[in-house]
């Protein structure tokens, strides 16, 4: 595809063109987990309002990224910072899912 027309600019056709349709899968997979992990924290109450807003407004701004540039060839960075803070997230709902069975 990038002999025809250029980069993808996206993040996931991005992925397909570098790294084929089992790659393109696994990164569904990871995006749609963060996704759910988030409105999960943003859900959760007891995580104080300005750490849900500042995690909502840069994965949103983080995912627009992923639309509008080719991630993997030029801002390979982005990605491992979007990895982090999936992780990050996950964290603080397991803490919280811990904390309440206390």
């Amino acid at each position: 595809m990038r002999a025809e027309v250029g980069y993808a600019h996206d993040l996931l056709l991005d992925a397909y063109d570098e790294f084929g349709l089992f790659a393109f899968l696994l990164l569904v997979v990871i995006l749609v987990k963060g996704i759910l992990a988030l409105f999960k924290l943003c859900r959760n109450k007891s995580v104080s309002l300005c750490y849900r807003m500042a995690f909502l407004c840069i994965y949103a701004a983080v995912l627009m990224e992923f639309c509008v540039e080719p991630i993997l060839a030029g801002m390979p960075w982005l990605f491992v910072c979007y990895c982090l803070m999936n992780g990050l997230i996950d964290g603080i709902n397991n803490f919280y899912k811990k904390a309440q069975f206390s």
